[in-house]
């Protein structure tokens, strides 16, 4: 027995010696063409891998990125496994001169997208395994130059939806696997061109619509996994009119009509009254509340487009709304200010006064008139009778009294006929105190307004 022990394990030492002997990277066993570096904790692709490695195990490791070019001058690689380690993408090119690879499988990463060119160069890939990873969506052309591929397997990501055209090329493609996604609807010519389709996957979905003649180009379709998706049987009659024309190796699939589960094989299409949800028309919109300035509008729309049947439902949502409506700038007309006044033109007596006012009150606006009338007007003002000076007094008294003053001496003349005299120094006084007065003369005369007779 220890003899046995000790023939196997120098058997292993030298196998292991002899395979290092070779170039086989630090940490891997080597038998042959095949390259064992999986489960090693590895962080990236070893560098030193031989050129004539045709299987290389890469699986259960830390390598979360792979660089360009990390698998140069493996020409010979057929088989390669990179399952379970922390790859988050697939960048362009990173595959690039494995002219000879057959199988890769990428399952159970972290992978979220693949980029465009990503698989550029695999015209011998035959397999791919996409499963277990966080991708959502596919780009299109992103399998481009796939010629080869016959196995693809992309279930359970979070793919929601299959876009038009994103297996296009893949006309050697015989088995499709989209199994447990959070798929919702396959859109027409989403599984355009594979012509070479013999064996679909769709189950574990959440696909609800599926537009007529999406399967159409499955011509050589003999397998198709529909189980557990929310299918109801009279909202996919077109699907379940195809899927009853054919003929099948092997076909799985429900859908809910009435409240029952059936297998969508045995579903009579015929028994079907569609229920149709009524949709909006379009927005009709009231004119405008004002001529002018802010204003509202009503808008209508009816629920005829179309029109609910078949236990549809109704529309949701409000048939008349309002909105803020603006046509133009109300026009305002021009007021008058009110007037204001100059000065009188004299200081006393009559005279002239000017009127001014501007036309403010308010201001023409928005098209508005302009004020009517004058801007500009005068007016008769009085202030009072002017007082008189003594030339005019001196010319009412010669012509009461018919007598004409000394004008050369500025003194009055006598007094005898009962007017006033005139002193020496030339003013006026009386014959008795020489004191002004104002009083009435013998002839019953009463004075002036400045108190003068």
């Amino acid at each position: 027995m220890m003899f046995t022990v000790e023939f196997m394990l120098m058997f292993s030492l030298s196998t292991i010696h002899l395979a290092r002997a070779q170039g086989c990277p630090n940490m891997c066993t080597c038998s042959g063409p095949t390259v064992y570096c999986f489960n090693k904790g590895l962080t990236q692709i070893p560098d030193d891998i031989p050129a004539t490695t045709r299987t290389l195990y890469l699986h259960l490791n830390s390598i979360t990125s792979i660089e360009e070019n990390g698998f140069k001058g493996l020409t010979s690689l057929q088989t390669l496994y990179l399952s379970g380690n922390g790859i988050t993408s697939i960048e362009p090119n990173v595959f690039e001169g494995l002219t000879s690879l057959q199988f890769l499988y990428l399952n159970d990463n972290s992978i979220t997208s693949i980029e465009e060119n990503g698989f550029e160069g695999l015209t011998s890939l035959q397999e791919l395994s996409l499963s277990g990873n966080s991708i959502t969506s596919i780009e299109e052309n992103v399998f481009e130059g796939l010629t080869s591929i016959q196995k693809l397997y992309l279930s359970g990501n979070g793919i929601t939806s299959i876009e038009p055209n994103v297996f296009e090329g893949l006309t050697s493609l015989q088995l499709l696997y989209l199994y447990d996604n959070s798929i919702t609807s396959i859109e027409e010519n989403g599984f355009e061109g594979l012509t070479s389709l013999q064996e679909l996957s769709l189950s574990g979905n959440s696909i609800t619509s599926i537009e007529e003649n999406v399967f159409e180009g499955l011509t050589s379709i003999q397998k198709l996994y529909f189980n557990n998706n929310p299918l109801v049987c009279c909202s996919v009659t077109g699907f379940v009119d195809w899927v009853n024309r054919r003929s099948w190796g092997l076909f799985e699939g429900t859908c809910t009509a009435h409240n029952k589960t059936t297998a969508i094989l045995n579903f009579n299409t015929s028994d079907c009254i569609v229920p149709v949800d009524g949709g909006w028309s379009d927005w009709e919109n009231s004119t405008c509340s004002v001529t002018c300035g802010d204003g509202t509008v009503t808008m209508n729309r009816e629920c005829n487009n179309p029109v609910p049947s078949g236990g549809g439902n109704n529309c949701s949502g409000k048939s008349i709304n309002t909105d803020s409506c603006y046509l133009r700038e109300c026009p305002v007309d021009g007021g008058w200010s009110d007037w204001e006044n100059s000065t009188c033109s004299v200081t006393c007596g009559d005279g002239t006064v000017n009127m001014n006012r501007e036309c403010i009150n308010p201001v023409p606006s928005g098209g508005g008139h302009n004020c009517s009338g004058e801007s500009f007007d005068t007016d008769s003002c009085n202030l009072g009778v002017c007082p008189e000076s003594c030339s005019t007094l001196e010319k009412e008294l010669d012509k009461k009294s018919g007598k004409r003053s000394d004008n050369k001496s500025g003194k009055w003349s006598d007094n005898k006929s009962g007017k006033w005299s005139v002193n020496k120094s030339g003013g006026k006084r009386n014959g008795r105190n020489g004191k002004k007065e104002k009083r009435q003369n013998k002839k019953g005369n009463k004075p002036n307004r400045n108190g003068w007779y």
